[in-house]
């Protein structure tokens, strides 16, 4: 589907693979070259947890994408068959709050997770690369994260702030 959609978009995998490269680099990402639309093992490809982190904040930004992540499951009609896909975050149903992202495996990189939970109005996002228990790799950082910080809800804008805005 990844090679599908670069074609589509681009005209051509390298092509897709240089618009890839040249966002991420507008981003920030300076651990992060992409090789390929999809993600698998190949040379020059690769990635870091802080990146990973950095694109999937970005990510969370838009609605669609938000949505698409956040289903757990969905029953597709092809043409000759009915598939019932889920998702394999393993957050879920274990925590409140848990809105995405993606888990993965490759023998690179092993276990991996993009883990996302909201919790009192804050977004939380943890990554995991050759985890070997994502589930409580991901359990642990969340629970660190939130015994570690305090959690106080955002202050207002001072009206004179809003009126020098406007």
């Amino acid at each position: 589907a990844a090679l599908a959609i670069a074609k589509h978009i681009s005209g051509s995998t390298d092509a897709f693979v240089a618009l890839m490269n040249q966002r991420a680099a507008e981003a920030g990402l300076v651990n992060t070259h992409f090789a390929n639309p999809h993600g698998l093992d190949a040379t020059g490809h690769y990635t870091s947890a802080y990146d990973l982190a950095v694109l999937t904040r970005l990510a969370m930004q838009r609605q669609d994408f938000r949505t698409i992540v956040n289903t757990r499951f969905r029953v597709v009609h092809g043409a000759m068959n009915t598939y019932s896909l889920g998702t394999l975050n393993p957050l879920y149903g274990r925590l409140e709050g848990v809105d995405g992202v993606k888990t993965g495996f490759t023998r690179s990189a092993r276990q991996t997770l993009v883990g996302s939970v909201t919790h009192e109005g804050y977004r939380v996002i943890v990554v995991l690369l050759r985890s070997p228990d994502r589930a409580a790799d991901g359990l642990a950082l969340l629970n660190w994260a939130w015994t570690s910080f305090t959690w106080s809800a955002p202050s207002a804008p001072s009206v004179a702030a809003d009126a020098r805005a406007g």
